[in-house]
């Protein structure tokens, strides 16, 4: 495995629909090199009160100094007002990593 130099990005939305147009975004300004995304059951509190409802997850995997464009992006383009974005640092195989930063063509 290489050195961590790839993260996944992680937020749920409200629907597929709201992940593929985030996805779509992202990807097509080559920030990320790949996005995941399945439904879960969320719980959480809210306003007090204890929510659960349907959502969809989606992980992007991006470099490390993308990151912080990848989650601006996350931020402006997502219906909730708080989306909850976690970011951590993955290792890797060689191949990906390679993969990744030859995708990704954004200059920061």
């Amino acid at each position: 495995m290489s050195s961590p130099s790839i993260v996944h990005v992680s937020v749920t939305c409200t629907h597929q629909r709201e992940a593929r147009r985030i996805a779509d975004a992202l990807l097509r300004k080559k920030l990320v090199a790949c996005a995941n995304s399945w439904p879960v059951q969320s719980h959480y509190w809210w306003n007090g009160k204890r929510v659960n409802r349907r959502e969809v997850l989606v992980v992007f995997k991006t470099l490390a100094k993308q990151a912080k464009h990848v989650e601006r992006e996350i931020i402006r383009q997502h219906s909730y007002r708080v989306a909850c974005i976690t970011i951590g640092k993955v290792s890797t195989n060689a191949a990906c990593a390679a993969w990744a930063k030859q995708v990704i063509t954004t200059k920061i």
